[in-house]
């Protein structure tokens, strides 16, 4: 995957590039293999685009008509296609536009810092690009539990985690969760199978998973991007935590856990540069003070700058509202995770 070809050719020759031209993009970026077949599992957005591309020859119909022929139709969901908003500038009724907090305002998706990601990639298929509802998502549930687009045996398969090349079966997420034919694949020894798979773009944030052997579904489909990022995930393995048949944590803001009245005596220590590390997310530049609160300038996992304030949690330990980043000062230092920053 690599984000800044699709962009260049946006802001260069002002188009949005066709799914068509995965086989360019592969050639032209040379991008190396990160291993052999087999030998590991790394999700790939650019691995649904190329299967869609293969739908596209082997179908001899557009991706977008393939669909709604040979799934959404049979399954009766009827407000439920595969489209380009963007590119062709032709919303549809009822289109709820994802939009972004940013600056401390809310904006449409197209006019935040994510454009690029917003309108370069929406010429691409088989990753992104189909537009639903919680009910028509039901009915898709319905139709794989009658078997009426894939049989029960082709589903068995597309259930089955994929075995690495030594044996192994390759874990998609934490806590054993294996991978199957677009699926995460859960065996959980209380609920049985479930299978998952969340997705998201600025602005966009979904999960879908279906508890096989409970009859059982979750679809959590949000338009609007979440001021606070810790209230969100409360909400989230809330709803998670239901599904199972768990109580819920009670959801929680970053102004519920931050310190009423707290000592700032050792803030101004705190300000500085510190130095970055690598393969990290979220690398915090610089901190400074700012109408007596604590704030920090960071450089995002796409190189974009950014701004926000720090909250205090504990003893010379911040979070923020964006995200779930955790920073703990030291002597002439900052730790986030397992990272060390020295001050500069």
């Amino acid at each position: 995957d690599d984000a800044d070809w699709f962009i260049n050719i946006w802001k260069e020759e002002n188009r949005v590039p066709g799914n068509d031209e995965i086989p360019r993009f592969l050639c032209e970026t040379k991008l190396k293999p990160l291993f052999a077949p087999g030998d590991g599992l790394e999700y790939s957005n650019t691995g649904y685009n190329l299967l869609a591309l293969v739908v596209d020859k082997l179908a001899d119909v557009p991706y977008e008509d393939f669909l709604m022929q040979n799934i959404f139709e049979p399954a009766g969901m009827t407000s439920t296609r595969c489209c380009h908003i963007r590119r062709d500038g032709v919303p549809f009724e009822n289109y709820a536009r994802a939009t972004v907090f940013e600056d401390g305002k809310w904006v449409a998706d197209i006019d935040s810092e994510g454009d690029g990601y917003v309108v370069a990639f929406d010429g691409l298929n088989g990753d992104d690009y189909v537009y639903t509802t919680i009910f028509d998502m039901f009915k898709w549930d319905r139709a794989l539990r009658e078997g009426k687009v894939l049989t029960l045996e082709e589903q068995k398969l597309m259930y089955t985690p994929a075995k690495l090349n030594n044996g192994e079966i390759a874990e998609y997420d934490d806590g054993g969760i294996g991978y199957g034919f677009g699926w995460g694949v859960e065996n959980n020894p209380e609920l049985g199978l479930i299978v998952s798979h969340s997705g998201g773009m600025p602005g966009v944030i979904t999960w879908f998973e279906r508890f096989i052997d409970r009859d059982k579904v979750l679809v959590l489909l949000n338009s609007r991007e979440p001021k606070d990022v810790r209230a969100y995930y409360g909400f989230y393995y809330a709803m998670r935590a239901i599904a199972r048949g768990e109580e819920p944590e009670p959801i929680v803001t970053i102004e519920d856990i931050t310190i009423k009245d707290p000592d700032k005596s050792k803030w101004e220590s705190f300000c500085g540069k510190y130095e970055h590390p690598k393969n990290f997310d979220l690398i915090i530049d610089e901190v400074y003070m700012k109408d007596g609160d604590l704030w920090a300038k960071a450089i995002d996992d796409d190189g974009d700058p950014l701004e926000f304030k720090f909250y205090p949690i504990g003893e010379n330990k911040f979070g923020r509202k964006g995200g779930m980043l955790e920073v703990t000062f030291g002597e002439n230092c900052l730790m986030i995770e397992d990272f060390t920053c020295k001050k500069l």
